[in-house]
C-alpha cells in the first residue's frame, strides 16, 4: 500500500477567537520521511495541542515520534521528543507564521494494511497567544 493521507478541518469560534481542529489520517507509512501537509491555515497561529495515535494493523511499527515545520524536512514548529504509541502534547503554545505546515509521524517501522494508520489531531487558535 502506497503512502497516502487525508486532512480535514473543523472551525469553532470561542470567545471571539477562531479555533481550528485538524484531523490527519495517514496510511501506508514506510519511512520516517513520509510527509503530510495541512493547508489554508490562518497566516499567524498558535498550536495548542498535537496528538498522534498509531492504530493496529499489519506492519511492524510500534511507535511514532511526530514533528511539524513551516517547510518540508524541518521541525522548527514542533518536535515530540519521546516516541510512543499515542503521544499527546498539550499546552504547547507554539507559534508559526505560514499558510501551510508540513508534518511527519516518523513511525519506527512500516504501517500498512487495511487497518494500519496513524491519526493525528492538531488544535490551532488564530493569532498569537
Amino acid at each position: 500500500m502506497a503512502y497516502a493521507f487525508t486532512a480535514s478541518v473543523a472551525k469553532y469560534r470561542i470567545a471571539s477567537r477562531l479555533y481550528y481542529l485538524y484531523t490527519i489520517i495517514e496510511t501506508g507509512i514506510t519511512a520516517g520521511t513520509d510527509e503530510f501537509t495541512i493547508e489554508n491555515l490562518p497566516f499567524r497561529g498558535t498550536i495548542l495541542q498535537h496528538k498522534s495515535v498509531l492504530a493496529a494493523g499489519t506492519g511492524n511499527a510500534t511507535t511514532v515520534d511526530p514533528e511539524l515545520g513551516e517547510a518540508t524536512t524541518t521541525k522548527e514548529v514542533f518536535e515530540n521528543g519521546a516516541a510512543g504509541a499515542a503521544p499527546v502534547n498539550m499546552n504547547l503554545a507554539k507559534g508559526y507564521s505560514a499558510t501551510k505546515l508540513f508534518g511527519r509521524s516518523q513511525a519506527n517501522g512500516t504501517v500498512s494494511g487495511a487497518n494500519g494508520k496513524v491519526t493525528t489531531t492538531i488544535t490551532i487558535v488564530e493569532g498569537a497567544l
